[in-house]
């Protein structure tokens, strides 16, 4: 570039929207504490909600393992809807306050994603993931689940790598 190219640049500052900068002219940010409270209130009472539709999830998950284990040569398709239900679990768990959920159910649709036909030690990685989904649900094992959270972690990513598609 040329010094007369460098002439036609024209260099700007963002604005920060008005609205969002205090009346003082700081840069700090105004937060509406009611408006978080009640947005905080809103995402607590849908946890209830939350913990019927994982449950729902998780029994998906168990009929397509049935299936899967029922007729091995046909269960590419259950392991796909499996990995798709784990999918929405791994979307959904943080934002309810277990994001233990979102990692196992990460690991889980990441695993189902890779296997087309699943030997019996490939399902039972896949079993251990639906289990420990319930577990978690079952012992409100809500946030990272403490030390119990990273055994289980550990055991599973153990599992998924000595298991591979």
């Amino acid at each position: 570039m040329t010094d007369a190219d460098r002439d036609d640049v024209e260099i700007f500052e963002p604005r920060i929207r008005d609205d969002l900068v205090e009346p003082n002219g700081s840069d700090e940010i105004e937060m509406d504490m009611e408006a978080l409270a009640e947005a905080e209130a809103a995402v607590a009472a849908l946890r209830d909600n939350y913990l019927v539709w994982v449950r729902d999830d998780l029994a998906a998950m168990e009929a397509a393992f049935g299936a899967a284990v029922a007729d091995p040569e046909a269960d590419a398709e259950p392991i796909a809807s499996i990995g798709a239900v784990a999918h929405n679990v791994k979307g959904h768990g943080a934002s309810f306050g277990y994001p233990l959920m979102t990692e196992v159910g990460a690991s889980l649709s990441a695993y189902c994603r890779e296997l087309v036909h699943a030997s019996g030690a490939q399902l039972a990685v896949v079993k251990a993931h639906i289990d420990a989904l319930k577990a978690i649900i079952e012992n409100d094992l809500s946030g990272d689940g403490g030390e119990t959270g990273a055994e289980l972690v550990t055991l599973l990513r153990d599992a998924v790598a000595s298991r591979k598609g």
